[in-house]
């Protein structure tokens, strides 16, 4: 009796079996988002003092060198990317906000889709892991409050691209072309994490694409800059971008300093965002 009832156990077990996998299949089908752990990692860089600015290879805006306390904070491991741009795009399902333009879609690696009559953006096929690039400061920012994060300031980036290492460059005082996408390296954008990063964990704090900072840019600030968590200046008509880029013909420190109407946009300036 009992052998004659096994074969009949067994192909039940057996159809069990295919009918759960047939259900679960496609859940493994679906397209997912690249190393969507990944592109949404945070790194808690640890507060403290350290000595900000210096002149290094002439840059007379980054004088004179002065102590700043931060507190901790987190951000974001890598400069954000066009798949993650796209999404907040697709939920403003425009490119301009309060009047100001937050992308320029045409420099971008992020395009536009017609799905049942309705536009839907993208990253680019083959660009997903890629830092949005054309971004304006008002897009840096928008995205940043939509994520509930914020723009760093321009004392959390910098110390933050040191990585602990108090030198010119987030690996130390010698340039290393291996260790940064700057001009004369690869010669492109690369994906975000092509790179190895530096001692807190970040990547490309220098090269790949410029980064947005939160300041308003004032040439002198430094001179009078708080010792304890500066935001820079009250008011400008430039904020302040850091790091430096696939393109850039020299190579950047951690401590350079440059400035851009938030209104511009360009193929070689991202950004990142804090919390």
């Amino acid at each position: 009796m009992f052998a004659e009832k096994r074969p009949f156990r067994f192909s039940v077990f057996f159809a069990k079996c295919i009918f759960v996998f047939l259900l679960v299949l496609p859940i493994f089908l679906m397209p997912q988002t690249p190393c969507a752990v990944e592109l949404d990692k945070m790194v808690e860089v640890p507060g403290g003092t350290f000595v900000m600015g210096g002149a290094d290879d002439g840059m007379e805006n980054s004088v004179p060198a002065h102590e700043v306390k931060v507190n901790y904070f987190f951000i974001d491991s890598h400069e954000v990317t066009n798949v993650r741009f796209a999404e907040f795009l697709n939920h403003l399902g425009k490119t301009t906000l309060n009047g100001n333009k937050l992308i320029d879609l045409d420099l971008s690696g992020i395009e536009v889709e017609e799905r049942g009559g309705k536009a839907f953006y993208v990253a680019k096929e083959g660009m997903e892991e890629y830092p949005v690039v054309s971004v304006t400061w008002h897009g840096a920012d928008e995205y940043a409050k939509f994520r509930g994060k914020r723009l760093p300031t321009e004392a959390e980036w910098e110390y933050a691209a040191s990585g602990g290492a108090k030198s010119k460059f987030p690996w130390g005082d010698d340039y290393d072309p291996n260790r940064t996408n700057q001009g004369g390296s690869f010669g492109a954008l690369t994906p975000v994490m092509s790179y190895l990063p530096n001692g807190f964990g970040l990547y490309d704090m220098v090269g790949n694409a410029m980064e947005w900072t939160a300041d308003w840019y004032g040439e002198d600030y430094y001179t009078k800059s708080p010792p304890d968590n500066p935001t820079g200046p009250k008011a400008g008509t430039e904020r302040v971008v850091r790091g430096g880029a696939f393109d850039s013909i020299q190579p950047v420190t951690v401590r350079d300093r440059f400035y851009l109407k938030p209104d511009r946009s360009l193929p070689d300036l991202g950004f990142r965002c804090v919390k």
